[in-house]
C-alpha cells in the first residue's frame, strides 16, 4: 500500500471530513418566491467569493441530479 493511500485511509478512519470549501454547494432555486431567491442569491455570491463551487437546481429539478450533472 502506498503512503498516499495509507494517509487517505487514516483520514477516513479518523472521521475527518473534507473542508466545506472543497465540496460543491447545491442550492434549490424556488421559481415563485422572490424573497427566497434574493436570500439564496446572496448566499451563493458569498460562497463563490469564498472559493466554493455552487450548483443551482431549478424548479422541480432534484438537487442531487444537478450535482451529478455537474460532475458528468
Amino acid at each position: 500500500m502506498t503512503q498516499s493511500l495509507e494517509n487517505r485511509l487514516k483520514r477516513l478512519e479518523g472521521g475527518a471530513l473534507p473542508h466545506a470549501g472543497e465540496l460543491p454547494h447545491v442550492a434549490h432555486w424556488p421559481e415563485d418566491d422572490p424573497h427566497e431567491q434574493a436570500r439564496i442569491a446572496a448566499e451563493l455570491a458569498a460562497r463563490e467569493r469564498a472559493g466554493q463551487t455552487c450548483i443551482v437546481a431549478r424548479g422541480g429539478e432534484n438537487p442531487l441530479d444537478a450535482l451529478v450533472e455537474h460532475f458528468i
